[in-house]
C-alpha cells in the first residue's frame, strides 16, 4: 500500500483536523469516526490539539531550524499532523486539484484560515502531503522546502505509525 491509500477527504469544509487524525488511525489499522472527531467544531473547525489528545501526543511547537529533525522523524516511523496558513499555502501549489468544498482560501500573506494536513515523508527537496481538502486522487501533495517552510505554522503533532 501507499501512503496515498490511507488518505480520508474531509466531510466539511472545516474539518480538516479530524480527517487528519482519521488518516493516521487508518494506517494504524484503528477504527475511525471523522463526525465524532469533529462533533463540536466551531467555524473554523477543531484546534490541532485535538489531535495531539485523540493521537496520545502532544502539540509541539517548532521553528524553521527544525526541518531536518522533522524529516529524520518522518523517516523513523512517524507521521505528523501539521498546521499551514491557508493563504501562504495555497500559491505553492503548482497546480490545486478541485475539491468538493471550493477554494481553500484566497492566496496572500495572512494567517488565516489555518489547515491541517499530514506530512508523510520527504527528501531533500520537499515534504509529502496528506491533504484531506482534494479527493484521494490528488495525493499526496508536494511541497519544495521553501514552501513548506513559508506556509508552516511550526505546529506539529506526532504519530508514530507502522
Amino acid at each position: 500500500m501507499t501512503d496515498a491509500d490511507f488518505h480520508v477527504e474531509q466531510t466539511w469544509p472545516n474539518s480538516c483536523v479530524a480527517a487528519c487524525v482519521c488518516m493516521v488511525r487508518a494506517r494504524r489499522g484503528e477504527s475511525f469516526d471523522e463526525a465524532q472527531f469533529h462533533d463540536g467544531a466551531g467555524p473554523a473547525g477543531q484546534p490541532i490539539e485535538l489531535a495531539a489528545a485523540l493521537l496520545q501526543s502532544r502539540t509541539e511547537v517548532w521553528n524553521s531550524e527544525e526541518l531536518e529533525t522533522l524529516k529524520v522523524r518522518l523517516a523513523t516511523g512517524h507521521w505528523a499532523i501539521v498546521t499551514l496558513f491557508g493563504p501562504r499555502y495555497m500559491p505553492r501549489l503548482a497546480n490545486p486539484p478541485p475539491s468538493k468544498h471550493g477554494a481553500l482560501c484566497t492566496p496572500g500573506d495572512f494567517p488565516a484560515p489555518l489547515h491541517a494536513v499530514v506530512a508523510v515523508s520527504a527528501n531533500r527537496r520537499g515534504i509529502a502531503l496528506l491533504d484531506p481538502f482534494f479527493a484521494k486522487a490528488a495525493q499526496p501533495v508536494v511541497l519544495s522546502n521553501e514552501g513548506f517552510l513559508f506556509a508552516w505554522t511550526g505546529q506539529v503533532v506526532f504519530a508514530q505509525v507502522p
